[in-house]
């Protein structure tokens, strides 16, 4: 578990030192969208630079660049979004995501 928090920690610093925003992809409804740790939702444009992290079996930390629609069309062999769920840093435009992007409540958003 410790272990983990240190990899989250990791990318968490990554995004903070190149003005993105982190968190877990969510794809659903031909939409992204990034789920943060303070339960805010940033919607992800068409537009946008995403950077899904994976670790190595070495213990390198390693980012693959994929395109909003990769995200939404890239599947696992069992038909879910490949994607969904991982790590992220994303970059919207010129002013990054937090300034830029709906941003709402997760609370505000499932009590509908």
């Amino acid at each position: 578990m410790l272990l983990v928090d240190i990899r989250e920690t990791i990318i968490r610093m990554d995004a903070a030192l190149e003005r993105g925003a982190c968190g877990r992809l969510v794809v659903y409804d031909n939409q992204v969208e990034l789920h943060d740790d303070d339960n805010s939702i940033i919607s992800v444009l068409e537009n946008a630079e995403i950077k899904v992290s994976s670790w190595c079996e070495n213990g390198e930390l390693v980012y693959h660049s994929i395109t909003h629609q990769e995200a939404l069309t890239v599947m696992s062999t069992d038909g879910w979004p490949l994607y969904a769920g991982k790590t992220s840093i994303v970059f919207q435009g010129d002013d990054q995501v937090r300034t830029n992007a709906k941003k709402r409540s997760f609370q505000q958003e499932y009590e509908r």
